[in-house]
């Protein structure tokens, strides 16, 4: 059984809006902007909203024609680069036990 699945946060000292086709991501202590494509918005949107990598590769199928493997990875990929651009932070969330 899985330890936990990973949950990410939007760090703290990021803010950001949504603009006509996409997010802009405003990384307050470095001074810098990031504008999002569609994809990556919607990529974005859904790990704000419950930061988790599975529902976000989820919210991308539904949304485009991508098979589920392809959109995890690429979903995978960009918290990655998130990660690294400090605009993401993460949690390892203990599994809940069912009844």
């Amino acid at each position: 059984m899985d330890a936990g699945e990973q949950h990410y946060f939007v760090s703290p000292h990021v803010e950001y809006t949504q603009v006509e086709d996409g997010f802009v991501l405003m990384d307050l202590k470095a001074g810098t902007y990031l504008g999002l494509d569609p994809v990556a918005s919607l990529i974005w949107e859904s790990l704000s909203d419950h930061g988790s990598a599975e529902r976000a590769a989820d919210d991308v199928c539904r949304r485009f024609e991508v098979d589920r493997e392809r959109a995890l990875a690429d979903v995978e990929s960009w918290i990655v680069d998130l990660l690294e651009r400090g605009l993401l932070t993460r949690q390892r969330q203990a599994p809940t036990e069912s009844p």
